[in-house]
């Protein structure tokens, strides 16, 4: 029990971070990513079948969004679809989801504010992965 609180709150944490980093310079940076995704491979090989099924649905998510990163031109980053792999091992598919919604939701209704006060145009961006550890921290940490 007390185990898997560290593990949402340490993985919680660490998006905040790269959050901050993803707002100030507008690229996520990749070797922590790959080092934590390679903690959760390692979690996921001594974990039990279901959960095992359940991380390998979301690793496929994650091929879905690698995807559509690559059809759209990185209008999601390659960045983004990372956390995405990296929530799906930690998390498995239910929270993923749940996750994924929250961001989408989020990130609709902070673009809809920005475009209405003109703060920003349709065609401007804005950084994914705070919108991402809102979800999970949401969903992942205090709604499950």
């Amino acid at each position: 029990m007390y185990e898997m609180l560290w593990v949402k709150g340490g993985l919680a944490l660490f998006l905040t971070g790269l959050s901050i980093v993803d707002l100030k310079r507008k690229q996520v940076p990749r070797l922590p990513l790959v080092a934590v995704g390679v903690l959760g491979i390692i979690g996921v090989s001594g974990a039990g079948r279901a959960e095992t099924a359940s991380v390998l649905i979301a690793l496929l998510v994650g091929a879905a969004f690698l995807w559509l990163a690559f059809v759209t031109e990185q209008a999601i980053g390659y960045g983004d679809v990372a956390t995405i792999v990296v929530l799906g091992l930690y998390c498995g598919i239910y929270v993923l989801i749940l996750s994924l919604m929250i961001a989408f939701l989020a990130a609709f209704l902070v673009g809809m504010i920005l475009w209405i006060t003109k703060r920003k145009g349709k065609k401007d961006q804005i950084p994914f992965l705070p919108f991402l550890t809102i979800g999970y921290v949401v969903g992942g940490c205090l709604w499950t």
